[in-house]
């Protein structure tokens, strides 16, 4: 079922547009704290080609909560954050620093990203920033 779940979401991120991220909203928070969707987002999910999966893996390391990983989760994601090129990849480089600073991780980089967001998360991103 949860294998299911993380399928639909998948396909869902590859349609790359508002309504389906709308729908990929609502169901993260239901399965982001799983071990498989949490391995898949930092291995499959994060060094995919296609951006969108990228977005995805990060939006639900975002979410989840890390654990004993925190750690090798947290380096993991600020070398692909600061590695992000293309510019289709914002997005995915925006969740980044969103998990990262949500994770405690308020490196200057991290501040960085989050201040330069693309303009139509520029609210979630002043939502992380006041927490300072």
């Amino acid at each position: 079922m949860l294998e299911n779940k993380l399928a639909e979401l998948q396909k869902l991120a590859l349609q790359d547009n508002d309504a389906a991220w709308s729908k990929i909203d609502v169901e993260i928070p239901t399965i982001c704290n799983d071990f498989d969707v949490i391995s898949w987002a930092c291995t499959d999910g994060m060094f995919s080609r296609q951006y969108q999966l990228q977005h995805l893996a990060a939006s639900l390391l975002e979410k989840a909560s890390w654990g004993e990983l925190s750690d090798t989760i947290g380096d993991h994601l600020f070398m692909l954050m600061n590695g992000v090129i293309r510019p289709e990849q914002r997005y995915a480089q925006f969740r980044m620093a969103c998990a990262l600073y949500n994770n405690g991780w308020r490196r200057p980089e991290v501040v960085q990203v989050l201040r330069n967001a693309p303009e139509k998360v520029k609210d979630i991103a002043q939502k992380y920033l006041a927490q300072q």
